[in-house]
């Protein structure tokens, strides 16, 4: 291969990037990501990056990724003498706030757990800990970034927070609207913050302003096709340069000034997926022009050969103008707390105070808790509640109900379950559950202890639905697990019995779709049975489930207003379905396939939800008009309790903590039966639920998924819904 010169405008590899630093003996592939192995640090998964820049020479210097079990910093893979270290847990976003002096330097994480922003000293104290503080936020959010020396903006669905550190703590200050969800951000020297989501368009705002919201733009003419990984900034003297990373494998470099694309650099997207991105503009030895750092993982080649980790590139190659005595610890200084804001907000150009959150009055002096904590806390702090035993939440309004049982860890990324009921011995009835990451992906079966029945390895499944008393062709009846399968973009059916998963299947979608979510209905109008699937584009297939297997497309409609979605379920008595729109709401749509696309929001982030709105569930009552309906919030890891008839009231909010076993931490899917099962604590039903953070009773984080089992009886009983429900439904009558 023959790499061309970086100024033509020709593409440009990480083979080619790579070149110069491959030793003689190191076998190059085109075909391949191919990072060399003195460059190259393994990890378990592609993660954030960030660098920290320090004071000392260039062997102190070091950069920061993350996996599982915490955030490391590591020394440049063979460059530095920095010791692994490990710092706060498993985060979505990692950044490095740099103060005046090297010794005010921060690292901040988003930590997947509660969306709970951590910073971090890194100053060297010899043995002792680090000094940490945090603020739990609430929400869902998905990345960060710091603007000079105390701000920081954290990126959640369609809405950005800033917050600003002063004196080892954080203030919320403002929030503001934007138009995509970020996956990624990065700023400018001069305060300009750069973002981007899944539809691969590229937005900046002032991010150096007490009031940013009023200067969010689209950069026309920067924008990538494919979903957007990560962004990083190469100064200048003249101008920065953006870089994009595309996770199908390609990092778009972009001039910000002239607004025009500069380069490609190109990986396969058969041979690796890119993540986080990060850039350093010091010489280091054999790269005297500074260094690329991608996280990546490769996808093709044997699996035991396969790189994932972070790989160095040197930026000679990039044709920019060389800049290696960049400092980031520049002159921009941020708007500070004013005196005549009791140093609890910014004062404005016409003298008045913008306060921060739980703070009021004209200077700032009164000092408040969401919602008076709701009479369940007190006010620890401006904005932040004490909440009273048995009460959790931002404004302790959420009843806590705690976990004693759980399923064995399993698999990688667990996400959805589905509770099938044995048609004569209700206590042999099983737990399904679903995984969705390569790691262990298929299908497992729990009896109601939580111990594992039996598995099925299937193609990266996700949501699960239970389909009962099937009629065959040849004249069976089978209960069916029905499941949108990730890998090939296939509807997954398999048999379920109390001892096992059998005989599964795999039907086509249509051309270019890509699953996300499924549900299942059997209409009472025609008997027949139906499949929902959809993808993260909203966009809803309903197909018709033949005797034979096969599937017929009957319907398709748009979910919601077009954001992701991905939970669902169908009230066969009612022929309705309840589609979650993951940043929004929760819709009811008509599920018989002759319907058009009318729709009814039944709540929203602007009433009750809190998003992501991801599993939903019903629970049938004695007539149509009785029972209820959960969805899970996953940002604030809830769940809320809506009538399943009428305007759907709602009726309160519960958090799951820690009993005998671990609390219940960005929690995805969820399902509940009210079906007595005929073991003690189940009398009244049964909830299960997806718990993302599986920790040990040593607080170690298992890499298994686990699913917690909740008597519903104690859920409903802690809001007098006991009468709700019917604990003799059965699935298999009409």
């Amino acid at each position: 291969m023959e790499c061309p010169e970086p100024n033509t405008g020709a593409m440009l590899s990480l083979v080619c990037l790579a070149t110069l630093l491959v030793p003689s003996w190191v076998a190059t592939s085109v075909s391949g990501l191919l990072i060399p192995v003195d460059s190259y640090a393994p990890s378990e998964s592609k993660a954030p990056i960030a660098i920290h820049y320090s004071s000392g020479s260039s062997s102190d210097n070091a950069f920061f990724t993350s996996n599982i079990t915490g955030t490391f910093a590591q020394g440049f893979p063979g460059l530095s003498n920095v010791a692994a270290t490990t710092y706060a847990g498993d985060a979505k976003a990692v950044t490095v706030l740099y103060g005046q002096n090297a010794q005010d330097d921060l690292l901040v994480n988003l930590i997947i757990e509660d969306s709970t922003v951590v910073a971090t000293s890194l100053r060297r104290n010899g043995n002792r800990p680090p000094n940490r503080f945090q603020l739990r936020l609430w929400g869902d959010y998905s990345t960060l970034c710091a603007v000079g020396s105390s701000f920081v903006y954290i990126f959640g669905k369609g809405s950005v927070k800033l917050i600003v550190v002063e004196q080892d703590r954080f203030n919320e200050v403002a929030d503001f609207a934007v138009p995509v969800e970020a996956e990624a951000c990065a700023a400018t020297a001069s305060g300009t913050v750069f973002f981007g989501g899944n539809d691969g368009a590229i937005y900046s705002f002032s991010g150096n302003n007490i009031q940013p919201g009023a200067t969010v733009q689209r950069m026309n003419g920067i924008s990538v096709d494919g979903e957007i990984a990560g962004l990083a900034i190469y100064e200048t003297p003249t101008e920065p340069y953006l870089l994009v990373s595309v996770q199908s494998g390609t990092i778009e470099v972009f001039r910000t000034t002239q607004i025009a694309h500069h380069l490609s650099i190109t990986v396969s997207a058969e041979e690796a997926e890119l993540e986080g991105i990060a850039i350093y503009q010091r010489p280091l030895p054999n790269y005297p022009s500074g260094a690329l750092l991608v996280s990546f993982d490769e996808d093709s080649g044997p699996k035991p050969q396969r790189r994932k980790g972070v790989g160095i590139a040197s930026l000679s190659q990039l044709g920019v103008p060389l800049y290696t005595s960049f400092n980031p610890r520049s002159s921009l200084r941020n708007p500070r707390p004013h005196d005549r804001c009791s140093k609890n907000g910014f004062r404005t150009s016409n003298s008045q105070c913008i306060c921060f959150a739980g703070y009021s009055g004209n200077r700032c002096e009164q000092r408040s808790c969401p919602n008076n904590c709701s009479s369940h806390g007190s006010c620890a702090s401006a904005n932040t509640c004490r909440c009273n035993t048995g009460w959790s939440g931002a404004d302790c309004s959420y009843k806590v109900i705690n976990a004693n049982i759980e399923t064995d860890a399993n698999g990688g990324d667990g996400d959805d379950p589905a509770i099938w009921i044995h048609p004569t011995d209700r206590t042999k009835s099983r737990v399904l559950t679903t995984t969705k990451s390569e790691d262990g992906a298929g299908f497992a079966l729990f009896d109601l202890t939580g111990h594992i029945v039996a598995q099925l390895p299937a193609g990266e499944p996700n949501n699960v639905d239970v389909i009962y008393n099937f009629p065959l062709a040849d004249g069976r009846a089978v209960d069916l697990a029905v499941a949108a399968c990730r890998d090939e973009d296939t509807i997954c059916i398999l048999e379920v019995t109390e001892n096992g998963l059998s005989n599964l299947i795999n039907l086509p979608t249509k051309d270019d779709f890509t699953v996300y979510g499924s549900c299942v209905y059997h209409s009472r109008i025609s008997d027949k049975f139906y499949i929902f699937v959809n993808s993260k584009t909203a966009e809803y297939l309903q197909f018709e489930l033949k005797p034979t297997l096969e599937v017929e497309l009957v319907r398709e409609f748009i979910g919601g207003n077009g954001g992701q979605v991905e939970g669902c379920v169908v009230d066969d008595e009612n022929a309705v379905i309840f589609v979650g729109e993951e940043p929004y709401g929760l819709w009811k749509y008509s599920a018989e396939p002759d319907s058009g696309n009318d729709r009814i929001l039944v709540d929203s982030i602007e009433g009750r939800l809190e998003p992501d709105v991801e599993g939903v569930t019903l629970i049938y009552g004695k007539t149509n008009n009785t029972g209820l309906i959960l969805v899970s919030c996953q940002g604030v890891s809830a769940y809320n309790i809506y009538r399943r008839a009428g305007n759907h009231e709602y009726l309160g909010t519960f958090t799951i903590s820690a009993g005998t076993v671990d609390r219940v931490t960005n929690t995805d899917g969820v399902t509940a039966v009210g079906t007595n099962l005929g073991l003690p604590g189940f009398e009244n039903g049964l909830a299960v639920v997806h718990d993302d953070v599986n920790t040990a009773q040593d607080g170690t984080r298992q890499s298994g998924a686990s699913f917690k089992l909740v008597g519903l009886g104690e859920i409903l009983g802690a809001f007098s819904l006991l009468d709700e429900v019917d604990t003799d439904w059965d699935p298999r009558a009409r």
